[in-house]
């Protein structure tokens, strides 16, 4: 899916800031998936992977990164931005097919209940269709990982 000059790598809502991950989160990724751990676990892909090192930490955000700046898939961290605080993670994945793109979040631990992964999820839902046009927006498949 050519959509390299049209990509976003920051939203902003009322209350949460979106931006993709860079190298430089190692440490707050870090802590968050240690906290959330169980919480994660069951429902979310990557988390086989785990634990990882800080290093390896820093090796997989420079993935998502370089992913994301290669339009193949679009992984936001989302902050409450208030309080800038690590709440989650928002994701398009373009892995259901050509021209679509999938939606996917995580909530990490002691931030569900307060309606963050709904509302990263209708900014992702919104960008495919105002930001990327020639994303399929009808093929996109809400899937709860968290």
């Amino acid at each position: 899916m050519d959509l390299h000059s049209t990509v976003v790598y920051r939203v902003e809502t009322r209350r949460l800031a979106l931006r993709c991950w860079s190298p430089d989160d190692a440490r707050l990724v870090r802590a968050a998936i240690d906290r959330s751990d169980q919480h994660l676990r069951p429902w979310v892909p990557f988390m086989k992977d785990e634990p990882r090192s800080l290093k390896q930490t820093g090796r997989w955000l420079r993935e998502l990164r370089a992913a994301f700046d290669r339009s193949e898939n679009f992984r936001f961290a989302v902050f409450d931005a208030e309080a800038d605080v690590l709440v989650g993670e928002n994701m398009l994945l373009s892995r259901v097919g050509p021209g679509a793109l999938e939606i996917g979040y995580l909530t990490h631990l002691g931030f569900e209940g307060h309606g963050y992964a709904s509302e990263a999820s209708c900014v992702m839902v919104r960008l495919p269709s105002t930001t990327w046009p020639s994303a399929r927006r009808n093929s996109m498949k809400n899937r709860m990982t968290a």
